[in-house]
């Protein structure tokens, strides 16, 4: 399993959480077999903003080794308007350097690598994430407990840890 890992493998983990502990498993015995370091990108587009708040025990970011990056999106569950997203490393050296920009204000040039629109990071911080978050599983779990027990729909996907989201579909036949 190991022989396609080469110097120019990245793995990038596309949900969270996906098996990123067994994958930061894989990497570590490459690395220590083969001498290869090869780094996780985790793509927390919806769920990077969640699980810090709602299950902050699942093992899926910096906790991880290989994990170097993670990047999550701030107009889904960041509570930001605009589509934006973040990009954060694990140290300043796994930041790209033509991700920086040098800019020339006022005669003095500035590296800049920065968060826009993290007002709300600041208003709220984790204790508020945290019960946004709570209070939005708390809503999806009603809405699902009212379909389900209508009769009229069929709840699909109800796991312990998920999206505060709702899937459904008509039941029986119709279904």
């Amino acid at each position: 399993m190991h022989e396609p890992i080469d110097a120019q493998s990245v793995k990038t983990s596309t949900s969270v959480p996906a098996d990123v502990v067994g994958i930061d498993k894989l990497l570590r015995e490459v690395r220590k077999e083969r001498d290869l370091d090869i780094p996780i990108h985790v793509d927390g587009a919806s769920g990077g903003f969640v699980w810090p708040f709602l299950y902050p025990d699942s093992k899926w970011d910096f906790r991880l080794e290989q994990v170097r990056s993670i990047n999550v999106s701030g107009h889904k569950y960041g509570l930001v308007c605009p589509g934006i997203g973040w990009l954060v490393f694990r140290e300043e050296s796994d930041l790209p350097k033509d991700l920086v920009f040098h800019e020339n204000y006022l005669g003095k040039t500035d590296a800049t690598f920065t968060l826009n629109f993290s007002t709300n990071f600041v208003r709220l911080g984790r204790q508020g994430y945290t019960y946004v978050m709570e209070t939005m599983q708390e809503n999806a779990r009603a809405l699902a407990d009212n379909l389900r027990s209508s009769g009229r729909f069929e709840v699909i996907g109800s796991g312990l840890e998920q999206l505060p989201l709702v899937a459904f579909r008509l039941a029986g036949k119709d279904g």
